[in-house]
């Protein structure tokens, strides 16, 4: 398996296996900040956690801090939420319209109205898809 030269924001440069996940490599360099990694970006190009690398180049570790970041990590709490109402009420239709201050807005339309002890349920769907994800 061949080598792969990157280099870092701070100049440094590493040496990883061609096919080592974003993730993996974080891991290895102790390359996490302060905030959970959400994507990589190789040579300005940007990389989902579970990409396997194969090019050499400029490697930057993106967070929640940074615009790109942020947006990610909401697109992805968008599609878990449906996710997680789908499983649990195959024909309701969600619409997530607008955001609104720091939430979305959205509607979550089934056969009866949805009630506090669903939104718990649903919140713990959304969990066990993470949880389920993450390991």
């Amino acid at each position: 398996m061949n080598t792969l030269k990157l280099k870092l924001l701070d100049g440094k440069s590493i040496e990883v296996k061609e096919g080592t996940s974003v993730i993996d490599l974080i891991n290895e360099f102790n390359l996490k900040g302060d905030n959970d990694p959400i994507l990589g970006k190789l040579n300005n190009n940007y990389l989902e956690l579970s990409s396997p690398l194969t090019e050499e180049g400029s490697f930057e570790v993106i967070d929640i801090t940074q615009q790109i970041g942020m947006k990610t990590y909401i697109r992805t709490l968008q599609f878990i939420l449906i996710r997680a109402v789908y499983d649990l009420f195959p024909n309701a239709k969600i619409s997530l319209q607008h955001s609104l201050s720091k939430g979305l807005f959205g509607e979550i339309h089934k056969e009866t109205p949805l009630d506090s002890e669903e939104l718990i349920i649903i919140k713990k769907k959304m969990e066990e898809i993470i949880e389920r994800d993450y390991h």
